[in-house]
């Protein structure tokens, strides 16, 4: 470090970033490229520590502040430089070695951590404060309060309710699940008063839902799903399906849940049909909407999607131990019926538009990331929009033959590249394999797990149903994670 120097580490959070894009710093000082993001700094990630990225630079120990601005570097995808929104971010420059964590793309609020003194015999210039939102700084030697200690290991959270920042006494420095316990209680009615208490705290907070820092609020949230509790249910799915409506409409997301609708459910209303070009000819199907409201404003806006192939005696997927034939046909249908859903159905005055959250669940909706980058974005539908892929069971993957099933004469998509985008194999199809949960994996922006122990899982040879390279491969890109799965407080072990 040079004489009269600050050395200083910018570390922010950014999961917005897509493979081959990447973050900039951008800002008033030939460091930062004087505001141009093509001579800015370049920030760093890698699989342990991201969405976080780090960049690190010299100024001198100066008792003016420096002004700065992350932007995503996007043109690998033809898309330019995508500046996040708001003031400009300062950095006040003095003596030694500083950490400033900045709390995430285009949202304000930052801490700076002092990580190493000035030399002996250089005098640190006075420090203006900093632009950080009246979060704490702290200095490595002095003593610190344990909330300190804290936030000094951990991103700091703002508008937290208490009953979500404490657990029994102790600081919670991680919530990994979206049905997370809120406490650890056992009473049942306790339970209820908290989940009551949790919603008032909600309806307080303009910016910050309840238990984790929800970002990102004014993007429309599309979960599609073969089954949803409590209108269909063989499994798990439909549990963390339907609970995925409530928690991410809680948090003050706009929500959609699809599914088929496999029967007459009460108070659906039909809200519109859709004509979908599929298996070489014209489908019309209905949608239906119940909509679940949870108080303080929050709504999940369930749809249903209405054919008469999801209308079967024998169960969702087929009598015991077999599965339709025409499967591949059903959850194809309902996958355009999904992608057309936010653009064509009107609910509560407008649609949902283009600029929303995907998040698709297990094989049968994995055609869906294909179809949204194939038949919608190569044709400037859905520019804005990004999808997940949820793998609950790997061990179910969605396997038909090229041959019987042509990709462009049956599923509609150029034969080429969408080809190869879901070609599996099979010991039994051999080559002559379409995969849909690998055409998910392969397009989706994100893959998640329904834990971190078995995204860790799926990528060995021995849990990956020979999907382990695939899935090491995207692990390599940062874009495999897992959420661990809660339980759902009203699910009693006794019943």
């Amino acid at each position: 470090m040079s004489s009269s120097a600050c050395h200083v580490t910018l570390r922010l959070g950014v999961a917005e970033t897509a493979p081959g894009e990447g973050v900039v710093v951008v800002g008033g000082h030939h460091a930062l490229g004087n505001w141009d993001p093509v001579s800015g700094l370049k920030m760093s990630t890698d699989e342990a520590s991201y969405p976080v990225w780090s960049a690190a630079f010299e100024v001198p120990a100066t008792s003016s502040s420096v002004e700065y601005k992350y932007v995503v570097d996007r043109r690998a995808h033809g898309e330019g430089f995508a500046w996040e929104d708001g003031e400009n971010r300062r950095f006040a420059a003095q003596g030694g070695a500083w950490e400033q964590r900045d709390e995430a793309f285009g949202v304000p609020g930052s801490r700076l951590v002092q990580v190493a003194a000035p030399k002996a015999g250089e005098e640190a210039a006075p420090a203006p404060p900093a632009h950080t939102d009246d979060l704490p700084t702290t200095t490595e030697g002095s003593e610190a309060s344990p909330e300190e200690k804290s936030m000094a290991s951990e991103p700091h959270l703002v508008n937290v309710p208490s009953t979500v920042s404490m657990l029994q006494g102790a600081a919670m420095q991680r919530l990994a699940s979206l049905s997370a316990f809120d406490q650890l209680v056992d009473d049942a009615d306790q339970m209820a008063a908290l989940r009551t208490q949790m919603e008032d705290e909600a309806a307080k907070l303009e910016d910050r839902p309840v238990r984790y820092g929800a970002k990102h609020l004014s993007t429309p949230i599309v979960i599609v799903s073969s089954e949803m509790h409590p209108w269909s249910k063989t499994g798990g799915l439909a549990m963390i399906a339907g609970s995925y409506g409530y928690e991410f409409a809680l948090r003050g997301h706009r929500t959609m849940a699809i599914a088929p609708m496999y029967d007459d459910y009460a108070e659906c209303v039909c809200i519109g049909s859709k004509s979908l070009n599929l298996a070489g000819g014209w489908h019309d199907v209905r949608y239906f909407l119940h909509r679940k409201v949870y108080g303080h404003g929050k709504v999940c806006d369930y749809v249903f999607v209405d054919h008469p192939c999801f209308r079967r005696s024998e169960g969702i997927y087929g009598p015991p131990g077999a599965e339709y034939t025409d499967n591949l046909f059903r959850f194809a249908l309902l996958s355009l019926a999904a992608a057309e859903a936010p653009l064509v159905l009107e609910i509560d005055g407008s649609t949902y538009g283009q600029d929303v959250l995907f998040i698709c669940n297990d094989w049968q909706t994995g055609i869906l990331p294909v179809y949204l980058l194939y038949k919608y974005k190569m044709h400037n539908t859905y520019m804005g929009a990004r999808s997940w892929m949820v793998i609950h069971n790997i061990a179910y993957q969605g396997k038909y033959s090229k041959e019987h099933f042509p990709v462009d004469a049956f599923l509609g998509l150029p034969k080429g590249p969408a080809g190869d985008d879901l070609q599996g194999e099979d010991m039994h199809l051999g080559p002559d394999c379409i995969n849909l949960l690998a055409g998910g994996i392969r397009t989706a922006d994100r893959v998640l797990t329904v834990s971190p122990n078995y995204a860790n899982e799926i990528r060995s040879p021995e849990g990956g149903n020979g999907l382990h390279e695939l899935l090491q491969h995207r692990g390599n890109e940062l874009r495999l994670g897992g959420i661990l799965n809660g339980i759902s407080d009203e699910w009693s072990p006794a019943t």
